[in-house]
């Protein structure tokens, strides 16, 4: 099973759907719609949406605007593929959506339906803010998580409150995906063993 498909913008020039180059910007919409498709193809329900980063000279409304045009051209898409989006606000490495304020606002301006948000704990961490409180902001409207600790550690290897965010989780009825999103960032890591403790953490979470 696939619980969601992403293009992989990496902070330069590429993916970048709030790009001050019109080229780029229309590149990004095309690749997002193809990663669409691609997700409809594996069944995945839910396509990532990365808010961009803005470059020197551009401002804050101008790539808030790119960033919501793109996203209401890759919903669109989206909705015909019986898809939804997921907003992530993207601290760490991006500009434009960086909290959760940010993401839900984006929501708001775009209007449709087939869109919501997501939760990234390495995120949160990186921004010193409460993992709970996110879940609790984003409420009706979160429709996937990833989930790593401080430093894209294991879960329950690095001193951050998942049990709140388990416990946050409940509270707002959320149905979607808990998903692990760790080790990547580093190479002295054996990916089997991570993957296999940071299950029997969540699922050890999840269950008290």
């Amino acid at each position: 099973m696939v619980s969601s498909v992403l293009p992989a913008p990496g902070g330069g020039p590429g993916c970048n759907v709030a790009s001050c180059i019109g080229e780029e910007r229309a590149w990004s919409i095309a690749h997002y719609k193809e990663v669409v498709q691609l997700g409809a193809q594996l069944g995945a329900g839910v396509v990532l949406y990365i808010g961009g980063w803005r470059a020197f000279g551009t401002s804050a409304c101008e790539a808030k605007k790119w960033c919501a045009d793109a996203l209401y051209a890759v919903a669109t898409e989206a909705g015909q593929h019986g898809l939804r989006v997921a907003v992530e606000p993207t601290p760490a490495d991006s500009n434009v959506i960086e909290s959760s304020e940010d993401a839900l606002d984006l929501l708001e301006v775009v209007g449709l339906d087939n869109v919501g948000v997501m939760l990234d704990t390495f995120h949160v961490l990186y921004r010193n803010e409460v993992m709970s409180d996110y879940a609790h902001r984003m409420g009706r409207h979160l429709i996937h998580t990833h989930w790593a600790d401080y430093g894209r550690a294991a879960p329950g290897d690095g001193g951050a409150d998942f049990s709140g965010l388990a416990q946050a989780l409940h509270d707002i009825d959320y149905q979607g995906f808990v998903c692990m999103e760790v080790g990547f960032n580093r190479r002295d890591v054996d990916p089997d063993a991570l993957a296999r403790r940071s299950l029997a953490y969540v699922k050890r979470v999840m269950g008290d």
